[in-house]
């Protein structure tokens, strides 16, 4: 599964393999509250919306929109200190997180398997 491009049923299927952990509700808080919870900064929580983290706007229509960012496009607040505020689904957020922080550790460990790989 592609961590920056992922669909509603993609996100659905992370929450279902990552659930809150036991006694933690679901709710809608902003990124930097997120990176709070996991003990990160402001830095931190850029470096995962840019890595793909599911992000959502509230329109003054009521409808809501999911976003994803990649380091080829910015955090929209960082825009210029303006734009709308973004808002997280718990839920959505810590799954993705563990589902990154296993993909990394993975990674990792294939790499550390493997050694280095030459770009020949």
């Amino acid at each position: 599964m592609d961590l920056k491009a992922l669909t509603d049923a993609d996100i659905a299927a992370l929450v279902k393999q990552h659930p809150l952990p036991s006694g933690v509700y679901d709710c809608v808080i902003n990124p930097v509250e997120f990176g709070e919870a996991i003990y990160l900064n402001r830095a931190g929580v850029d470096r995962l919306v840019w890595s793909g983290m599911p992000l959502s706007i509230e329109r003054e229509n009521g409808l809501s929109y999911n976003l994803q960012f990649s380091h080829d496009r910015p955090p929209f607040w960082k825009e210029n200190g303006v734009g709308s505020p973004c808002q997280v689904h718990l839920s959505h957020c810590w799954a993705w997180w563990k589902a990154s922080t296993a993909a990394r550790r993975q990674e990792k460990s294939e790499q550390d398997f493997h050694g280095p790989q030459s770009a020949d």
